[in-house]
């Protein structure tokens, strides 16, 4: 297993980054919070007790201090990329509803994976959910940028800190794969 830190060269970037993280994570803490609120209301009315009001304050202070130390912290923790014999993950540390089964991090299978270069200017830098595009960071360094491309017309945007070298590892983890599952079955008779 190898592990790759994320590199924004440019600290206004990643500070803008998490500067606009932290307030989505706020959005979606009141979000979250107005919809608990909305359902626990919904469940006194039949209810109509003193002591569920008592318990939904305490359940509702619990939850919101929980749910604020995550939005705070973990975008505080350093993402990186891990790369084993089967998959590539992306911590990116943040919380991320458009994409619910994977909220903190994308794990990409190598059979998945279409190709992993650098970024160029015919990969679009659209934000949109549904452009297919997927940002570590909101606001990268396009200089060390890699783009991994998946079958499902994903891109997945990438500062990786040494780039040559990530993008090496993955494409002979890629073709390692392929010659495996694809070898046609005259040259297994041959050897």
């Amino acid at each position: 297993m190898k592990k790759y830190k994320l590199s924004n060269k440019k600290a206004i970037n990643t500070i803008a980054s998490n500067i606009l993280q932290f307030c989505i994570n706020y959005a979606w803490f009141w979000i979250l919070l107005g919809g608990f609120d909305f359902f626990i209301g919904y469940i006194n009315q039949f209810l109509d007790n003193e002591n569920t009001d008592y318990i939904y304050r305490i359940i509702r202070a619990i939850l919101g201090c929980i749910m604020l130390i995550v939005m705070i912290v973990i975008p505080l923790i350093p993402k990186r990329v891990t790369v084993d014999n089967y998959f590539v993950t992306i911590r990116r540390n943040f919380f991320n509803l458009d994409i619910l089964p994977k909220i903190w991090s994308w794990q990409l299978s190598y059979k998945e994976i279409v190709s992993c270069e650098m970024y160029n200017e015919n990969y679009s830098k659209s934000r949109w959910v549904t452009s297919g595009n997927r940002f570590v960071y909101y606001f990268p360094n396009w200089e060390n940028v890699v783009v991994i491309t998946t079958i499902y017309n994903r891109n997945y945007y990438v500062p990786v800190k040494n780039p040559e070298d990530f993008i090496c590892d993955i494409n002979s983890r890629i073709h390692s794969i392929t010659d495996y599952y694809f070898k046609p079955k005259y040259a297994e008779e041959d050897e």
